[in-house]
């Protein structure tokens, strides 16, 4: 008998038993498929199945209605699925995090924890392509009040995650952008859009990052080319100029130019 084999039977019975409502025997069996996996396994694959029992050890202590232990579980798997090179497993991992800071009433805190793990590598093939951080981060900053940066988020998590076949993810995000679609101008927890003056009267006002897509574009760069110098994705660049254009009452991303050259935003 494969070495291994006795830990995957406790994982997949912990997943049976959370599937089935058996908090505790998920729980226990978590913590048995730990204490299973073998000495002498190759650096990886020992990673990948401590890593996964310990973070389904914090996925049914959630269940158990225990956040502070299912916080420290997701804390200490992070590291182990991290050398097993999963990134959307880590992506999950921390967004689960951050579900539990918002749960506490600390969506800060949840917003740190995702942008922290974003800033840890800007490669396309680690947590920065995690759709369950961007879909975090869209949650964090709708309770914020931040309705135009949850958009954006929430806009790349459902690309991402319809790519990667990320069902959960992707409706995260959907919810994300149904809630802020259903929201008022002006309500309560929602931060009102700054205008500046323009020709025709007041403009919303840009941010730093759309000012930022929008001098790139005016310098000839391409919808691929803003992408590669942002470090985002063209999806994003996109969801920049729909928004751009909105805020400066253009029709495309050339009148967005000249609209933004006439209000002296860019040169």
């Amino acid at each position: 008998m494969r070495p291994t084999i006795p830990a995957q039977l406790a994982l997949l019975r912990s997943q049976l038993a959370g599937h089935q409502g058996d908090v505790a025997g998920a729980i226990a069996q978590a913590r048995l498929a730990r204490e299973l996996v073998p000495a002498g396994l190759p650096a990886d694959a020992e990673a990948t199945l401590r890593g996964t029992a310990t973070a389904l050890l914090g996925v049914a202590l959630v269940r158990a209605g225990d956040l502070d232990a299912a916080a420290e579980a997701y804390e200490a798997a992070l590291p182990d699925l991290r050398v097993a090179g999963s990134a959307l497993a880590v992506g999950r991992t921390v967004g689960d995090l951050a579900a539990i800071a918002m749960a506490g009433g600390d969506p800060e805190r949840a917003l740190r924890l995702c942008e922290s793990e974003l800033e840890r590598d800007a490669a396309p093939t680690a947590t920065t392509a995690s759709p369950a951080v961007w879909a975090a981060i869209a949650r964090a900053r709708a309770e914020l009040g931040q309705v135009e940066h949850a958009d954006v988020a929430a806009r790349r998590a459902l690309e991402i995650a319809t790519r990667a076949g990320d069902a959960p993810s992707a409706r995260s995000a959907q919810s994300t952008l149904d809630r802020i679609g259903r929201l008022p101008v002006g309500a309560a927890g929602v931060a009102r859009p700054r205008l500046q003056e323009g020709l025709d009267g007041p403009v919303e006002a840009l941010t730093a990052r759309e000012l930022e897509v929008l001098r790139l574009v005016a310098l000839g760069r391409s919808n691929s080319q803003v992408a590669t110098e942002l470090f985002v994705t063209v999806g994003t660049v996109k969801s920049h100029l729909h928004t751009i254009s909105g805020k400066l009452g253009a029709a495309n991303r050339v009148e967005a130019v000249a609209r933004g050259r006439d209000l002296g935003l860019i040169g």
